[in-house]
């Protein structure tokens, strides 16, 4: 009899649920391992059976308590589903066999101000056993949160945009982190060509993600610097926030023109007052412009008149930069009875350039001259008729007295 009541209870404890034990799931493999803040990707996580039993119905959570720093698009529950052979999709009880694989994929975010560093994500699975009761566990995967800084030269200007011997300019560089971290300890060096002198380095220090920074350099073209393209050589270095160094090369080119001699040219002429009359005294004002690409240096203009002009006929002007202007200035007079027209005046225009060179140009230019106005006779008129009256009277008193 007592053998009897061990072999039944025996029995009992063979059929007995056994709260799933056999079942055993275990996280095989997740893509990507490497997360971008700031970024949605498809994560897929693959897990097997590697127990001695089946399981059914199984479906999974997502980080349930939302722990970890990933957004779940879509809702964090899936369930396992098969296909039939004509491609309809079953729920046929979700079960995953001993040494079965399956693969739920989840469409997450990762917030944008995520630290970098590796997180542990919890997925929760829930299945019924072979005695239909309910089970569940807490399967914990790491992922990586990282990025790395991808910085490109955005930009390039140059202050002057002509670049000629003997001229200082500023070289003003772009640049933009269109990677997925900041770089820090940003150091910009540049190697310069022949002919090219002044600043090589910069420090930009932090450049965050999608974010610009501008260096400039302050550079000078040598004197005896040949005409032609050069090459200015770019080299960036940073340090990644997980430490490593990273750096960037690249070219830019400059091009150096020839100086040309200073060129002066009649930009303006004036007169004041603006109409001459015969006998009337003015001043002459002659500006001068600096077309060329050098500085124009002890400037003097000479003023040819004809023979009814006259006074001054030199003007210094000193120093004419280019793009710049200045104004010689002559006090004449029309002499009077000089006919109305239009009357030539030759100017010669000497002055040294950046080497000390003596440049000579002439210049031609014209004034009018009209003819007074009639009303001014009218005073004189009037004055003179009324001296030969007062003589007149004068004349016949005295007489009458004598007779």
């Amino acid at each position: 009899m007592r053998s009897l009541l061990i072999a039944l209870m025996g029995f009992v404890l063979l059929i007995s649920p056994v709260s799933g034990e056999n079942v055993d799931f275990y996280i095989m493999q997740v893509t990507p391992e490497k997360l971008v803040p700031g970024e949605t990707v498809e994560l897929n996580i693959t897990i097997a059976n590697l127990g001695t039993d089946y399981a059914t119905y199984v479906h999974a959570i997502l980080d349930p308590d939302s722990k970890s720093p990933l957004s779940v698009l879509g809702g964090k529950k899936r369930y396992v589903t098969k296909y039939a052979a004509g491609g309809m999709e079953t729920m046929y009880f979700g079960v995953i066999t001993q040494n079965e694989r399956f693969t739920l994929s989840y469409r997450v975010y990762v917030d944008r101000d995520t630290p970098f560093g590796t997180y542990q994500v919890p997925l929760r699975l829930v299945w019924r056993d072979e005695y239909n009761v309910v089970q569940s566990e807490t399967l914990n995967f790491g992922v990586t949160v990282a990025g790395e800084p991808e910085i490109i030269i955005s930009g390039m200007n140059k202050t002057p945009s002509r670049l000629y011997p003997d001229t200082e300019f500023t070289l003003v560089l772009t640049f933009q982190n269109i990677g997925s971290a900041k770089a820090e300890n940003v150091v910009v060096e540049l190697s310069l060509p022949p002919g090219i002198t002044g600043e090589r380095t910069a420090f930009l220090g932090t450049l965050e993600r999608n974010r610009h920074a501008t260096s400039a350099f302050s550079l000078k073209v040598e004197k005896d610097a040949e005409e032609g393209a050069r090459e200015v050589g770019i080299r960036l270095r940073y340090t990644a926030e997980d430490g490593t160094r990273g750096e960037l090369e690249r070219k830019v080119e400059l091009f150096i023109y020839k100086k040309d001699a200073p060129r002066l040219e009649v930009a303006g002429l004036d007169t004041s007052p603006a109409k001459l009359a015969p006998g009337m005294s003015f001043t002459l004002s002659v500006q001068f412009e600096n077309i060329g690409s050098q500085d124009a240096k002890a400037v003097k203009v000479e003023l040819s008149l004809p023979k009814v002009l006259s006074g001054s006929r030199t003007s210094y002007l000193g120093t004419i930069k280019q793009e710049d202007t200045s104004t010689a200035i002559f006090d004449l007079e029309v002499s009077p009875g000089t006919p109305p027209g239009s009357y030539p005046l030759e100017l010669v225009v000497y002055y040294l350039d950046e080497k000390g060179e003596l440049h000579r140009e002439e210049k031609e230019i014209a004034i009018a001259v009209v003819a007074p106005a009639a009303g001014t006779r009218l005073p004189w008129v009037a004055g003179g008729g009324l001296l030969l009256l007062v003589m007149l009277i004068w004349w016949r008193r005295r007489r009458g007295v004598e007779l």
